[in-house]
């Protein structure tokens, strides 16, 4: 077959648009957008809404949980302060303050639940104190060079305790006073101790048996004299004196801090105590500035001299039993 120039065109033209048509069509970008970054955002958006809501409610518990605590801890008081024992006067305490005085073994006993009242007390706070100081104790250790000063020399250090030891036995043993010898060496109770003296009892003031001594001065025994109208000699020569005397002891060491506590504890603002006169007894009530007055008529003006074997109370008036006044 012969082709013509011009069918030859025709035909090539034909294959072109047969091939062209075969081609698969090159993408345009207008007819496939891509994807844009706006498109992920609900994804994201809701992914972090998902943590907000989570918080929200966290702090929304929070709140909740503090008041629940709060109720709990407010119940745990309540029970606490409901179960709190309360301390009712005893029935020891109630005998205390009837009218029947104080003799000399019931006011020890009063004296050593006091005392006792007060080691516990006393225990109680060295116990808390010690605790800081044990456990620092604990963690500190001895270091090298304190050891060889410790061991330096211990024959050396037993003699120097010694020494020590015997210095102050003799400085104690120097100390130690009567209520007689701290009386006559005090110098304002010269007509008290003439008057022990004349009555015979200069034994009972130096004993081993402790002893209050409610002590007047002498111008308390001149004031006494005065209203008496008696001079010092008539009052040694009394029939009475040791009675007289005897109703200003004590059987018993009453420092004046235990005397307010027990005067603390009666119902009627007095403490009677049990004299060493027989049958004879003394009214203690409180003074003025927190002091003590003897029968409510003498002061104690000075408190708390001890001796060996006893204390001495100042006072500023004699005191007579009934049957003397």
């Amino acid at each position: 077959m012969r082709f013509t120039p011009r069918s030859l065109l025709t035909l090539l033209l034909v294959l072109v648009l047969v091939l062209a048509a075969c081609q698969p069509a090159t993408p345009v970008a207008t007819v496939t957008p891509r994807p844009t970054e706006a498109e992920p955002e609900p994804t994201t958006v809701a992914a972090a809404d998902a943590p907000t809501e989570e918080a929200t409610d966290a702090l929304v518990a929070v709140p909740t949980e503090v008041e629940e605590a709060t109720e709990e801890a407010a119940e745990t008081d309540a029970a606490d302060s409901t179960e709190t024992p309360v301390v009712e006067p005893t029935d020891e305490a109630t005998e205390d303050s009837g009218v029947s005085p104080l003799g000399a073994e019931e006011t020890r006993e009063a004296m050593a639940e006091l005392t006792e009242e007060a080691r516990a007390t006393e225990e109680a706070m060295a116990t808390e104190a010690a605790t800081p100081t044990e456990e620092a104790t604990i963690t500190e250790e001895p270091t090298e060079e304190a050891s060889p000063t410790a061991e330096a020399s211990p024959e050396v250090t037993r003699e120097a305790v010694a020494e020590a030891t015997a210095e102050a036995t003799t400085e104690t043993a120097d100390a130690r006073r009567t209520i007689a010898d701290i009386a006559e060496q005090d110098g304002q109770f010269t007509i008290l101790l003439s008057a022990v003296e004349a009555a015979g009892l200069t034994s009972v003031l130096t004993a081993g048996e402790p002893l209050t001594v409610f002590a007047p001065t002498d111008e308390a025994f001149e004031a006494l004299l005065e209203t008496l109208g008696i001079t010092a000699d008539e009052l040694l020569a009394r029939e009475d004196l040791a009675d007289i005397l005897m109703y200003h002891l004590i059987g018993a060491e009453i420092p004046a801090d235990t005397l307010q506590a027990l005067l603390s504890r009666q119902t009627d603002d007095t403490l009677t105590l049990e004299t060493l006169l027989e049958g004879q007894s003394i009214d203690i009530t409180a003074g003025d500035d927190d002091g003590l007055m003897i029968n409510g008529t003498a002061t104690v003006v000075l408190a708390d001299v001890h001796a060996d074997n006893g204390v001495i109370h100042v006072i500023d008036q004699v005191l007579l039993p009934p049957s003397d006044e």
